[in-house]
C-alpha cells in the first residue's frame, strides 16, 4: 500500500525520488515480514516490529512538521506516513483508507506518531501497556497507559495522589495526558532520551 502524494507537495529532485522509492520498498518488506490483518489493531502490529524500525520512526517523529533533510530523516518520515496509511487500512479497508488519508493525512500521521511513541515507551520499560480505544477519533490525551512505577522519578511528581499511588503500586493506570504531564515534570524521560 503506497501513500499518494498530496496535491500541494513540491516536486522532488530525481535522486531524492529514487531514495524514497528505496525506502518505500524497504517499508513494504517490513509490512510483508510482519503482516498486519484487518482484525489487528495498530498496536498489535507495532508490537511485532523489530527495534530497528523505531530508530527510523524516531527520526520521522522528530522532523514531522518541518523539512526532512538527511537520508535517515527522509526514511523515518516515509515510515511514519506509510504507517498512518497502514493503520487507516487496518481500520477501514482500502477505499476508505485512501479517502481518509487524502483528507486527513496530517492528523492521521500525528496520531500514528503518538501510538508509535507509546510503543517506544513500552519497549523502553516506562509503560507496561497502553491502549487506544479508537486511535483515529478518541482524543489522544484520553488513551490509556499503564505506568511502571519504578521508571518514574516520584520525587519530581507534583500530584500528591499520583505520587502516592506510584510509591505503593508497581503499576499505575492513567491516561496519556497524565503521561505528558510526567514528561513535562521530567519524572519520566523525554521521547528523544529513550533507548531500546
Amino acid at each position: 500500500m503506497s501513500a499518494t502524494r498530496p496535491a500541494n507537495a513540491k516536486a522532488l529532485p530525481r535522486n531524492t525520488t529514487k531514495e524514497l522509492d528505496i525506502y518505500a520498498a524497504e517499508f513494504a518488506k517490513l509490512v510483508d515480514r510482519h503482516s498486519p490483518t484487518r482484525s489487528d489493531t495498530p498496536t498489535d502490529w507495532l508490537r511485532r516490529l523489530p527495534d530497528e524500525a523505531y530508530r527510523y520512526f524516531q527520526e520521522g517523529i522528530s522532523t514531522f512538521g518541518s523539512d526532512a533533510k538527511t537520508p535517515i530523516e527522509r526514511r523515518g518520515r516515509l515510515y511514519l506516513i506509510h504507517s498512518a496509511l497502514l493503520f487507516m487500512w487496518m481500520s477501514w479497508g482500502k477505499d476508505e483508507a485512501r479517502e481518509r488519508f487524502q483528507c486527513h493525512a496530517n492528523e492521521g500521521t500525528r496520531r500514528a506518531a503518538s501510538l508509535i511513541t507509546l510503543e517506544h515507551y513500552r519497549r523502553a520499560g516506562v509503560l507496561a501497556d497502553y491502549a487506544a480505544g479508537d486511535w483515529f477519533f478518541q482524543p489522544v490525551g484520553q488513551w490509556e497507559v499503564s505506568l511502571i512505577s519504578g521508571a518514574v522519578d516520584t520525587g519530581l511528581v507534583a500530584d500528591d495522589e499520583l505520587r502516592d499511588a506510584l510509591q505503593k503500586q508497581t503499576r499505575v493506570d492513567c491516561d496519556v495526558l497524565t503521561l505528558s504531564g510526567l514528561r513535562s515534570e521530567e519524572a519520566i524521560p523525554a521521547r528523544t532520551s529513550l533507548s531500546l
